[in-house]
């Protein structure tokens, strides 16, 4: 990919606060999904230094980045399993029509 490649892919453009630091978040997604974004994980990381007070927010961060990273693979499994439950649903339901 070429530098003009990466600036389109990257075309808008936020400035967001996670634990009080300002980041300007870029992506192809609208600026009120990369808004939404930054809030979820700031959300998630001040919670979790709410529950630990001792937390700095480099650890809060990274523990905000795994349980963010478990519940995506946890989902990304789930959905798996149910596109396999539909690809056989409809599999089956072709074969129950070509028997016709």
């Amino acid at each position: 990919m070429d530098e003009g490649e990466s600036r389109e892919l990257a075309k808008n453009k936020v400035t967001v606060k996670i634990l009080g630091e300002e980041y300007v978040v870029r992506g192809a997604a609208p600026e009120g999904h990369l808004a939404e974004l930054a809030a979820m994980v700031d959300s998630r990381a001040a919670r979790l230094m709410n529950e630990n007070p001792r937390l700095g927010s480099t650890r809060a961060a990274v523990l905000t980045a795994l349980m963010l990273a478990d519940e995506l693979l946890r989902l990304k499994t789930e959905h798996e399993r149910l596109a396999a439950m539909f690809e056989e649903e409809w599999a089956e339901r072709k074969r129950k029509r070509k028997a016709e």
